[in-house]
């Protein structure tokens, strides 16, 4: 599945560490969410954590 990700450009894999980081493509899918109700809210949260914690590489 993160084959996949990565050829759409969703993720990158680090040659070296063989990791995955989160590409501002993939993030971006989550844009487009309602600004506020009971579903929108965990993933924004969510969102936000993965702007803090993983690097994240322009397309």
């Amino acid at each position: 599945m993160l084959v996949t990700l990565d050829e759409a450009g969703y993720v990158f894999r680090d040659d070296t560490s063989k990791r995955y980081t989160l590409s501002y493509k993939g993030v971006s899918l989550s844009k487009n969410l309602p600004a506020e109700n009971e579903t929108s809210k965990p993933i924004q949260e969510s969102r936000r954590n993965v702007f803090l914690l993983l690097p994240i590489r322009a397309c």
